[in-house]
Formats: structure tokens, sequence, C-alpha cells
């Protein structure tokens, strides 16, 4: 190889340059990733130093004085004098020797990325920044609530997903809560106990709902029964599950008041065996859970099977904690409620009885068609369970309840980080297409994903509902945007030609392209050695494993709680060859995206920080869109669920890590269907050989071994030796 042309200089606070003589054993430009990222920062590697006249401009410039040292390199394919390194340094950087007269210099490299990086972490406020703003149309949706009379919680459901929130006050007065809170009774829940019964399988806990309660383990069932057909008195049966044999009755008949609505509230309920009148015992311990139900929702009137109903205003002084983005409500019939006695060994979510076993939703057989039972008021529960399931009309009866609104104070993210790129370095250029983001802007996606766009709001825009006046501070780093998109969306940004660019993880696994096996800059299966006719790599094939990014699991959360689609999704990683005792937590700091949530219950949320938003487009309007998909329980067993920003999700989000993963065996808590198509590159490899220009860190080097993707560069300046260390999909 032809030795490489060099020219080095010196200039002072912006002044001119003056060429110097540096003298130097070994000197290497190195290529290394920003910690975290995967952009490249340069640096030079050796002593660098300067004698006599040389010497000099440094030791008579002051403290103050800002130096430039410059290394041009011959292009020899152009013929011109290309800037090769640029690094600053003042007097204080360097080892001064006043009897030799020399310097030694040790410099910090200047980039395109020097500017951000120092503001990286620098927070502004977006709304004095003034970025374009956007408007989004979303929606207000009713919510369900469930009181069980004199509860401390109430239990709310929603789009297949439930949650608790406390009250101000318990209340127990059947009246107040139909004609002040506007509920409608439904039925009651009933547990009893059975102790003393000469059949020891009898004994134990029954519950159920109007007259048929049921024990498991083995299985026994009462009922409240008529007498005959002709009469109006009724006893209490108990019949043996295998063969509907009846073992017992009640002493006693007596009047219902309300045959659809049947349970047990006295203790002195004699049971005696119908073929032995000494067997008798009393029912023990009744318990009575009076379940009222409303609808909360912002429309006028609602129609049901019944008709067309006005709704009532919600009181001011409702006993429910927080209802401020919510105007009217009404009491709905009907619907399917369960109360069970059936309890497991293994542990559950829904904590333990009094006899040491778990409350479980599995009651239900599969085969029957029916949702997913959801937990009422957990904390009334004494040795029985409270359920509900949503009814099969619920989700049109919900969509016609839906209002609109339209969100008015928005950022794309686009526009959010062109105005910060403003005040941290106005040389740099980012806008909303595809040349600066395939990932985010791209008409049509580059990978199999949904066409979202991604916005941001201050939080209290949201949580403050149809709001007067909007969020007045908004303070946001470059730093909190992208640790948001790259632990959301996974997505990682670069300058290229002055132009801040942002792509998906797979983009740079992939040499800087969505397509396979594209951009491969050297091809080292083709290059021969020109002095011993061998492959340029042979004898460089030795490999290792870097397994500090290989988790065994996820954990994926927001700053604020939210409900389990949200939050709560985790992933496990099955593999004998990753970490197995290293868990990865992540959470997004400064952003929440479940806006029902935000909407329902906004004094769960802080006021600090933005929502995450990913609306589509719909026509000229952007739209949260509200989807349905399908989930799986902690049982395994499948559900529907209906949210809005639903692309915010970590349901959804989670897909964008599949392409880097640490193997391809992965479970997912709330993912039935979820692949893992990449797998991380973490085999290492290095190889050295000559080149006349530096590489380009993007694409890919091809190997022996594979398709090798540049972790880091060192480029010896005088020899043009290079030392490239490369990694591969593991093999």
């Amino acid at each position: 190889m032809i030795p490489p042309k060099y020219k080095f200089y010196i200039s002072k606070n912006g002044g001119d340059k003056v060429e110097v003589n540096p003298h130097y054993k070994e000197l290497n430009k190195k290529y290394a990733k920003e910690s975290g990222q995967e952009f490249f920062r340069i640096s030079l590697d050796g002593k660098i130093k300067l004698f006599g006249n040389d010497y000099e401009i440094v030791h008579n410039s002051s403290l103050e004085d800002h130096m430039i040292f410059t290394i041009d390199k011959y292009n020899r394919t152009s013929g011109k004098w290309v800037e090769y390194y640029k690094g600053e340094f003042n007097k204080t950087d360097c080892k001064l020797d006043y009897e030799k007269k020399s310097c030694e210099l040790k410099t910090t490299a200047l980039d395109e990325y020097n500017d951000v990086v120092n503001k990286y972490e620098n927070t502004y406020d977006l709304i004095k920044l003034a970025p374009a703003i956007s408007r989004i149309n979303l929606y207000k949706r009713s919510l369900m609530q469930v009181y069980v009379r004199g509860s401390n919680s109430i239990s709310n459901f929603f789009g297949g997903i439930y949650w608790e929130s406390d009250v101000n006050e318990a209340i127990d007065n059947h009246n107040d809560l139909i004609n002040k809170y506007y509920f409608s009774y439904i039925k009651a829940g009933n547990e009893f106990y059975i102790r003393n019964a000469s059949i020891s399988d009898v004994n134990g806990v029954y519950a159920g709902i109007n007259g048929y309660w049921s024990k498991w383990n083995p299985g026994y069932t009462c009922k409240m029964e008529l007498v005959d057909e002709s009469s109006t008195p009724y006893r209490v049966r108990l019949y043996r599950n295998s063969d509907n044999l009846l073992l017992y009755q009640s002493e006693k008949k007596w009047d219902v008041s309300d045959p659809d609505n049947k349970y047990i509230l006295r203790g002195d309920v004699k049971m005696v065996n119908v073929n032995n009148p000494d067997d008798t015992f009393i029912i023990e311990s009744p318990f009575v859970y009076h379940i009222y139900r409303r609808l909360l929702c912002d429309v006028d009137s609602v129609e049901d099977s019944e008709g067309i109903k006005n709704t009532y205003d919600l009181p001011s002084d409702d006993f429910v904690t927080d209802n401020r983005n919510y105007k009217k409500c009404i009491g709905l019939t009907g619907g399917m409620f369960f109360c069970t006695s059936r309890a497991v060994d293994k542990p559950t979510r829904y904590g333990l009885n009094d006899y040491g076993q778990y409350f479980t939703n599995e009651f239900i057989p599969s085969s029957a068609g029916i949702g997913r039972p959801l937990p009422i008021s957990r904390n009334s529960w004494a040795n029985a369970s409270l359920w509900y399931v949503y009814d099969s009309y619920y989700s049109l009866f919900e969509q016609r309840l839906r209002k609109q609104y339209t969100l008015r104070d928005s950022y794309s993210i686009a526009a959010a980080i062109k105005a910060l790129l403003k005040e941290i370095d106005p040389t740099l250029q980012h806008e909303a297409t595809a040349e600066y983001s395939r990932f985010l802007y791209d008409t049509t996606a580059p990978m199999p994903m949904a066409r979202f766009y991604v916005h941001i709001t201050q939080k209290t825009n949201i949580l403050k509902g149809e709001y007067d006046q909007p969020a007045q501070k908004a303070e946001v780093s470059l730093e909190d945007i992208m640790k948001m998109l790259r632990d959301c969306f996974r997505c990682y940004w670069y300058i290229e030609d002055n132009k801040f660019k942002i792509e998906h993880i797979s983009f740079f696994m992939r040499g800087g392209s969505y397509s396979y096996n594209t951009n491969v800059q050297l091809d080292f299966t083709k290059l021969v050695d020109q002095f011993n006719k061998k492959l340029s790599s042979y004898f460089q094939s030795e490999v290792e494993y870097d397994k500090t990014d290989l988790n065994q699991r996820y954990e994926f959360g927001w700053m604020d709680d939210v409900t389990d689609l949200f939050g709560g999704v985790t992933i496990d990683v099955k593999s004998n060859y990753i970490q197995k005792d290293k868990t990865e937590e992540i959470n997004i700091s400064q952003f929440s995206s479940d806006v029902d949530y935000m909407l329902f219950n906004p004094s769960n949320f802080s006021d600090d920080g933005f929502a995450l938003l990913c609306p589509i487009k719909n026509g000229s309007s952007l739209e949260l869109p509200i989807i349905e998909t399908q989930l799986i329980d902690e049982n395994g067993d499948t559900y529907s669920t209906v949210i809005q920003n639903f692309y915010a999700s970590w349901a959804y989000l989670v897909h964008f890590y599949m392409q880097d993963m640490p193997a391809t065996d992965i479970k997912c808590n709330v993912l039935g269907n979820l692949y893992a198509s990449g797998v991380k590159m973490c085999m290492k490899h290095t190889i050295e050989f000559p080149i006349e220009e530096d590489l380009n860190e993007l694409e890919l080097i091809k190997t022996t071994i594979g398709n090798g993707k540049i972790d880091e560069i060192s480029v010896n300046v005088n020899t043009r030796h290079a030392k490239v260390r490369l990694l591969y999909v593991p093999q």
C-alpha cells in the first residue's frame, strides 16, 4: 500500500490554521459506539508530541485559549485534501516539558455529535419553543361501575379489563344507592357454611346467586325450591351433583318476596336428612353481597333493550373518589354475575380464603362459551368470590355511548424534535419525511406494523378531559424523547449529512437498511491476499460471545400505574445460553399512554410528564384508534379487549423487540401469538486488514462466519492497518 499523506494544523480561538509537524510513534483513529446508542464517536489513541516552534504555540497560549488540532488526509481518488480528524484542547489538557521544549497533546474529538451530546440532558419548555401543534380526535368512553353495598371500594369494568378504586365513604343505604347515586340493584351474592352434617363431604363453603349455591371438591348443590308447583312457600334443598340425589332439606318453609333474588340471610335454617331425621345441622355464617351497577358516561341518553332512557347528572358529592371527567350516569340492570366457593391450592392473583386456598376465576368450563370472569369488590370477599362476565351485547352498547372530542394541543414527535434541535444545534435538520425516518414517517411502513404517527402532549391535557386552558408548561429534554423512542419502539438516532435520523434497531442490524444482505461494503469471502493468495480473512476466525444483554426476562411499565394491557406485560426467554438470573426493567419514566384510564381515574396519575399518543390518519384528521385484540389471561385462556390508543400499549409495543431478542423461544404473559424473528448479535469476531479510506460504520462486512455488524474500528494512521470488531447472530 502506498504510504498515506497527512497534514497537521493548530488554530487558536477561531483564527487561521498553522501547520505543525507532530511526532508520534503509533497513532490510531478509533470509532466506538456511544453507550446505549447505535452511532459512533471518534477518538485518537496515541501520544502526539510537539517540539520547537510547534511547542511554542501551546506554551505561549493562555489558559483560556481554545485550540483546535486538525488532521487532513490526501484522498488519492479525488486528488483533494480532506479533513480526517478534528479535536479541541487547551493548555491545561497538555503535558509540557520546559527543558526539552516538548508538548504532549490530549485532544477531544469534535464531530457532528458534539453539540447534541453536550446538551442532550438539557431541559426545555416545549410550549415556549412553540413547535407546530397537532389536533387529535379521541373518545370519552363509557365506564361500568359495580358496587357491593357497604364496600370500601368500587369495581370498574371497561373494554374487557377492570380495576378497583377507593370510595370516599362506604354506602350501606339501598335508597341512597338507587335514588342519589343512580345505581340499579342487580342481585345478591350469597355464601354460608355447613359444618356438622354427618355426611362429611357435605361440609364446607357454599356460594351462589338467586337461590342456587354450590360447593366444590366434591360437588354438592343447595337450591331454594318451591315445595310444589301450586304453593308459594320455599324450602332449601341439598343435592349430590353426581346423581342429583336429594340428601337434605330445610325443616321449615317460607315465602320469598322476590323469586328472582333468593338468598339466605338467617343463621337458624335447620336442615334435615330426608332419610334420617336424626341427622340435622344448622346453616352457619350466612353472608350476603348486595350488588349494584351503573354506567358512567358523557351522553344525555342511552338505548337498551327497554328503549331510550335519559341519563342523570352525576352527583357533585358522588362517593366515588374521582369521576371529574364524566358528568352523566344511569343504572344498568341485567348482566352476568357469579358468586362461587371455588378455590384451588395453587397460588393465584386473587388471594387466600380462610382455609388456605386461593380464589380463582376458573369455575366456568371453556366449552360454555362465556368470557373471562372478572373480580368484583375483592376486599369484601369472605370465603366466596364475586365475578362479572361481560355481556355479549356490551361491546355494541359501549360503541353507541362514545363521545368524540378533540385534543387541541399535541405535538408530533417530528415537531418536538425539530424544536429541540433548533435550541441545541441549529445546523441539524429534522423533518417528518422518510428521508429522516422510514420507521416513523414513511407512508408505507418498512416492517410489519400499523401506520401510526407518534405524538406527545403534556399529560394534564388528557387528565383534564375537555379542558378550557391547556397546559402552560411542558418541560422535556431530547434525552427524554429519544429514550422513549428507544425503549418503546426500539428506535435509535444518528446524524448523517447534518440530518438527524431515527430508525428501528433492525435497520442497524442489517447494515443501514430494512432489507436483508443489501448493504455489504466488504466481502472477505472473495477478497484474496495478493502475497499468499489466500482469503484476506485467513486465520482470523476466533469468536467469543458477549452475554451482557442476554436477559432472561423483560418487564415493561410506565411512570404511572396503568391497567394490565398497558403495563404489567412481561416476556420470559427460554434458553440455556442466556443469563438466567437477569431481568431488564423497561420503565418509560416521563411518559404514560393509557388514555382511557387517564380519563376515568385522573387522580391516579402525576401531573408531570407527557402522554404518548399513537394516532392514525382518518382522512385529513388524526384519530386515536380503538382496537379490539385477543389476549391471554393468567390461566392461558383467550379473551377480547377493546382499547383506545392501542398502538402505544405494551401489548403492541413489545412486537418491536422481536427482531432483537436474546433467543427465539419466548413467552409473553398477555400474548399467545408473539414470536421472536431475530436474535441479538452477541457473537464477536475481530478481523484485521489494510484500508485506503475509513469504513462506513453502518454497513456490514461479510466474512466466512457471516454478515458482521461493525461494533468498533481502530485504524493505524501511518500503516492504514484496520482492526475491526464485528458482531454476528450467534451460531
